[in-house]
């Protein structure tokens, strides 16, 4: 049930981005933290100071192995990560193209 929700809300975001004027392109998150989930995935574009409200949808928690993909617009952004315990993994300045960008999280990252 919870993935034919979120279907509906990953189809009903590319919906209206396409009706923004641009192509959306993808940031696809694999949680590979082994045992750890991922509960918080924050973007932002580089030039912003804030990071702004958690990009994974509803109350969305992220499993070990699992992915989800959000639309963007493509451009460079800042992408952070925080587990369950409240751990961040943080990549600065990442180049989203129009073909998307595949972050694998791993625990080696951790900030």
């Amino acid at each position: 049930m919870k993935t034919k929700a979120l279907l509906m809300i990953l189809g009903t975001t590319a919906m209206l981005t396409a009706s923004c004027g641009y192509e959306p392109t993808r940031i696809t998150l694999v949680n590979g933290l082994g045992s750890y989930n991922v509960e918080y995935l924050l973007i932002s574009g580089t030039e912003e100071e804030d990071w702004g409200l958690n990009s994974l949808p509803g109350n969305t928690v992220l499993l070990p192995g699992d992915s989800i993909a959000i639309a963007v617009e493509p451009g460079r952004y800042d992408l952070q990560v925080i587990d369950e315990d409240g751990d961040t993994y943080t990549r600065w300045d990442q180049d989203v193209p129009e073909e998307g960008y595949r972050w694998e999280v791993r625990l080696g990252e951790m900030d």
